[in-house]
């Protein structure tokens, strides 16, 4: 293991590799920053002192901070995946005046970083994969208080599976009354496998 520096301002809670870059993102506020492998770790690494270490948002600082998913009202995002529209989605979920879920997407080819909360408002999204060769994004969720509906929890955890063509989403409820749907992963093309509990 090789020690390249300090993740000032950023805890990973997730990372993800695309177009030979590494994205990551995680608390606090869903930040989300870019790693690029080919050159040398400089971030919160200063020189002397009339040197000092490049800010997080210059084009010097490797990692760079490339904005917040502040559309989604998350706090932390917990786990990613890519579409086959060449996003990069993150799925997460909030921290004391919102409890609920956001999906936010990048778009490394015009910088765009944005999403959405309303559809998961009642629903921690905890894990994210790609099915179908990235066709289909899979959040897996907890129930928590939805603010939609008066701060009650739903009376059961979700998979939201989002269609990044269609811009849609369907609802799957693979346990009744499950808390949570647990970790999910493609076992076969378009085959989630999960792992969750019931009651």
């Amino acid at each position: 293991a090789t020690y390249l520096g300090p993740r000032t301002g950023l805890a990973p809670y997730t990372t993800i590799v695309s177009g030979g870059k590494l994205y990551l993102s995680g608390y606090a506020g869903g930040p989300l920053f870019v790693y690029d492998p080919e050159k040398p770790w400089t971030l919160g690494k200063g020189g002397p002192p009339d040197r000092p270490a490049p800010r997080a948002e210059d084009a010097a600082s490797n990692p760079r901070r490339l904005g917040e998913f502040r559309a989604t009202r998350v706090a932390i995002m917990h786990g990613s995946a890519v579409g086959t529209d060449g996003r990069i989605y993150f799925g997460g979920f909030g921290e004391r005046g919102y409890t609920g879920g956001g999906l936010g997407w990048y778009d490394p080819k015009t910088g765009e970083i944005d999403g959405f909360w309303r559809p998961l408002s009642g629903y921690m999204v905890h894990y994210v994969t790609a099915a179908l060769g990235g066709r289909l994004i899979v959040l897996s969720t907890s129930a928590s208080a939805d603010e939609l509906d008066g701060n009650r929890p739903p009376k059961e955890a979700k998979l939201f599976i989002y269609d990044v063509g269609e811009h849609k989403f369907r609802e799957i409820v693979p346990v009744p009354a499950a808390r949570a749907t647990g970790l999910v992963a493609e076992a076969a093309p378009g085959r989630i496998l999960g792992l969750t509990a019931e009651g």
